[in-house]
């Protein structure tokens, strides 16, 4: 693919992960692998593959994990309801421990919490650290995300890491991101995936010079935000805006047919 910025040829994106087949339980005792295994009767999040299994690894200190574990992600939890972002992000030197131990949904739930209270403190701070951080999490959602085949949110997830790189005012990295975005909303019929990223797109297109085709991308995300399944998006009022402020902007309201 072309960079949008520069015009130069860019380095192909990591291959999309799609799907995946459903992977065997593994005893989280003695590592076998096998179909059926019964979950800790207490947290539910480890398996076992007997009950011999889960008694040893109950009396070497599952225990303890497990009702910890429990604890911190209670507290993880509250801190998210109330916005307390600092709150989150004191225990994400747990994040190994809570990635260890939980399913995949539950996973992409801790990586989503730690990477929404990263973006939310580069906001306040400019502290370019935490918006690195937010990718590298969001870039491990996108992964478990295409796993569990919740292709919706693995389009938001890409495109959110496109808006991150778009933040630190790296435009190539960010058109990369928008662009398989919006395969992903073009391939599932995701409209609102698509139609964000056609905006992102076209503004690194209008901030390079390159007008017309700028244009062209505000016209297909206004087109994709007004098939959008989400009813409560907001999104065709804010293409029209950026559309309507760029041709003003540049002369070419006339455009603009009626």
């Amino acid at each position: 693919e072309t960079s949008l910025v520069s015009g130069k040829q860019n380095p192909p994106p990591p291959a999309l992960v799609t799907s995946e087949s459903k992977m065997a339980d593994t005893c989280s005792h003695c590592g076998k692998q096998g179909t059926g295994f019964k979950r800790c009767s207490v947290c539910k999040n480890v398996s076992y593959c007997g009950a011999e299994c889960q008694k040893a690894a109950w009396k070497a200190g599952h225990k303890t994990i497990c009702l910890a574990l429990q604890e911190v992600m209670e507290l993880i939890c509250v801190a998210m309801e109330s916005a307390d972002w600092r709150g989150v992000l004191k225990w994400e030197n747990r994040i190994d421990e809570l990635i260890a131990t939980k399913s995949d949904v539950q996973v992409e739930a801790f990586l989503d919490s730690f990477s929404s209270a990263r973006k939310m403190m580069y906001a306040e701070t400019g502290d370019g650290e935490h918006c690195l951080v937010a990718i590298k999490l969001d870039t491990l959602r996108v992964e478990l995300l295409g796993k569990l085949e919740m292709f919706r949110d693995q389009g938001e997830a890409i495109h959110g890491i496109g808006e991150s790189f778009m933040g630190m005012r790296q435009r190539d990295q960010a058109a990369i991101y928008y662009q398989r975005a919006r395969k992903i909303g073009e391939q599932h019929g995701f409209f609102h995936v698509e139609g964000r990223s056609c905006m992102g797109l076209g503004s690194i297109c209008i901030k390079a010079g390159r007008i017309e085709e700028g244009l062209d991308l505000y016209r297909n995300a206004l087109a994709a935000s007004g098939l959008s399944e989400k009813e409560d998006n907001n999104d065709t009022v804010v293409v029209l805006s950026q559309l309507t402020n760029t041709l003003v902007a540049t002369g070419g309201w006339d455009e603009l047919e009626a």
